[in-house]
C-alpha cells in the first residue's frame, strides 16, 4: 500500500470514516481503481503497447485536435 500511496496522491488524502457497507465499498473502489491505474501505467511506460492500444491512440488523436 505504501508504494501505491507514493504514486497516487489521492490515496494519501483518502480520509474517510467507514461506518457502514457503503463507506467500505467506496474505499475499496477507490483503492482498486488506483491499483488498476497503476497496472495500466506500468504496462504502458515502456511504450510497447502503443501501436495496438486503441484507448491510447484515441486519446493521442484527441490531444492533437485540441492543440
Amino acid at each position: 500500500m505504501g508504494f501505491l500511496k507514493g504514486h497516487w496522491s489521492s490515496l494519501q488524502g483518502l480520509c474517510i470514516h467507514i461506518y457502514d457497507k457503503k463507506g467500505l465499498q467506496y474505499a475499496a473502489l477507490w483503492v482498486t481503481t488506483c491499483i488498476h491505474l497503476h497496472a495500466f501505467a506500468l504496462d504502458h511506460e515502456d511504450m510497447q503497447f502503443v501501436n495496438r492500444d486503441t484507448f491510447y491512440k484515441k486519446g493521442w488523436k484527441t490531444a492533437k485536435k485540441e492543440r
